[in-house]
């Protein structure tokens, strides 16, 4: 229940139950939605936007985080490529050349988000990477650096501080 009532707020939504004892629980949600059918111009510029994606690779192992990161990004304009490992992250980087930044965590399987980041910077140096960890002592926050992380997050990273470091890069 703490995870859905965590991505329910995301998205702006409320969430709430009624019970009986004996006889169960129902719990509710209600997301916000809106859609203005009578302005064609907002239609063009739906038309418009779903056609310009800015792409970011989120390099994440924990699939929980991974999915809320993936929600936090529903309602942007972002195309997201997600990669389970550092490997994975410099081989979708090469095979992905219109990716306009990386989420990186740093601990992860095969190739940590370090070694990950040295090796992206040999065929894109110009590419944003961003970290994204748990361990926010600055020894990790140096070496993010060094190894050549644009910046640095730290998890749980609320929606506003992401949309805010994102747009310091990306549009969308």
């Amino acid at each position: 229940m703490t995870i859905a009532k965590g991505l329910v707020e995301l998205l702006n939504g409320k969430i709430w139950m009624s019970s009986e004892k004996g006889l169960g629980s129902i719990f509710y949600f209600s997301i916000p939605y809106l859609i203005n059918e009578t302005d064609p111009s907002a239609q063009k510029a739906n038309v418009k936007l779903a056609n310009e994606f800015t792409t970011i690779l989120i390099a994440e192992d924990n699939e929980n985080n991974f999915v809320l990161l993936k929600t936090i990004l529903n309602k942007t304009n972002i195309k997201i490529i997600h990669a389970e490992n550092g490997l994975q992250a410099i081989e979708l980087s090469k095979q992905h050349p219109e990716t306009n930044l990386i989420l990186m965590d740093l601990k992860m399987p095969e190739v940590d988000g370090f070694e990950a980041t040295r090796q992206i910077r040999l065929f894109r140096a110009d590419l944003p990477i961003v970290a994204l960890t748990a361990y926010s002592n600055n020894e990790d926050k140096e070496l993010a650096m060094e190894s050549g992380c644009n910046d640095f997050l730290t998890k749980p990273v609320s929606k506003e501080v992401l949309l805010k470091k994102l747009r310091e890069y990306v549009t969308f």
